[in-house]
């Protein structure tokens, strides 16, 4: 039975790549090998930038490419530029606006997501958050203490991770920090200026003499300091976050025996519920030499990806593209309000499910920030 299923296994994977994948050995030319998976461009659309731009660093579509006409991106460089290209459906007429202008350094715009009408990035300097419907800024936030590769040496290359998992909150995974940040609509109510020409802002209902200004806050609910570097982060359910991560070993410093883990951990208090290290064939690609001597290891390469942690469009286009809700009441259609988006994870529970594991040490927990 053992070597039927690993016959299925290998004859699934072999109409997938075409030879049969190669055995796990202690071979290096074996190990480097590693699974390799044909596949085909179905679709490709060239958009060209001028030379004087450096390499780009990293991009995403408009969450609604599909639906739009007009079709949109945001591209990030190495010298720390972030342009905004929108290409139009008749004469293929195009327009290049530069949102951001970074001092260039390290590498540049390093990470960018987009939901909705919201954008963020991440620099050398820290996280921007835009509007890109109204082409406002909202806010900046500091690179975080713990983003420095110089705190790890068996580390390099520390990378950011940016996730709206709803509309209004940013998931941060950079360096061993994850935070969560909120963006909230404002409104102030300003008082027109009086005869001497001074004006006041209160908290009043508004009237014939007042106007309402609606602003953008955003206020960090979440920031727990991680015992590991963190690689991705994705949201599990609304009470839980899973971090994948490399733990540095402290005892030699040998970048070879870094630990890739995966952790689920308590938004409240910011504690391990659940931890595993998972097993990994580390290629020589992924290690670095200091002019020093110094080996270290990349946490570019690890990802993490998820069905809750999927790009997302407007709240009311997605709930048009859900359909209507099971809970909807039919027999009370014209009285019922319109049924409203809510992400998958905040619809699940883990405590839905049972496993079966060791008792995770309670002594690793997560300081807060």
């Amino acid at each position: 039975q053992p070597q039927q299923s690993q016959d299925v296994f290998s004859n699934f994977l072999s109409s997938l790549s075409g030879p049969a994948p190669p055995t796990v050995s202690n071979d290096a030319s074996a190990n480097d090998a590693g699974i390799k998976l044909n596949c085909s461009i179905l679709q490709a659309s060239r958009v060209s930038f001028p030379s004087s731009f450096q390499l780009p660093t990293c991009m995403v579509l408009d969450p609604s490419y599909r639906r739009r006409r007009e079709k949109a991106m945001l591209v990030g460089f190495r010298d720390g530029k972030l342009i905004l290209t929108k290409r139009g459906f008749m004469f293929q007429r195009r327009t290049d606006a530069v949102i951001y202008q970074g001092a260039g350094e390290g590498s540049g715009i390093e990470a960018v997501e987009w939901r909705g009408s919201l954008v963020a990035w991440a620099d050398a300097s820290g996280i921007k958050l835009f509007d890109v419907e109204s082409m406002t800024r909202i806010a900046h936030i500091d690179r975080p203490s713990g983003a420095n590769a110089a705190l790890y040496p068996s580390i390099s290359s520390l990378k950011p991770t940016l996730l709206f998992e709803t509309s209004e909150q940013l998931l941060v995974a950079w360096g061993d920090c994850a935070m969560m940040m909120k963006v909230k609509d404002v409104s102030i109510v300003q008082k027109a200026p009086d005869v001497a020409g001074t004006s006041s802002v209160m908290a009043l209902p508004p009237s014939a003499d007042t106007a309402v200004l609606k602003k953008r806050q955003v206020e960090c609910t979440m920031a727990w300091e991680l015992d590991c570097v963190a690689s991705g982060v994705v949201p599990l359910d609304k009470d839980h976050v899973i971090i994948l991560g490399l733990i540095p070993n402290e005892e030699d410093n040998e970048a070879s025996a870094n630990d890739l883990e995966v952790q689920v951990i308590s938004r409240a208090e910011g504690t391990i519920v659940y931890a595993d290290v998972l097993p990994v064939i580390k290629l020589p690609s992924q290690f670095t030499t200091s002019p020093q001597g110094a080996i270290a290891e990349s946490a570019s390469p690890y990802f993490i990806g998820s069905t809750f942690g999927l790009p997302r469009m407007e709240d009311s286009i997605e709930a048009e593209e859900e359909g209507v809700d099971q809970d909807f009441d039919f027999t009370l259609a014209f009285t019922q309000t319109k049924a409203k988006f809510t992400d998958p994870h905040l619809k699940w529970d883990m405590q839905a499910i049972s496993f079966a594991t060791k008792k995770i040490d309670t002594s690793r927990k997560s300081e807060k920030k």
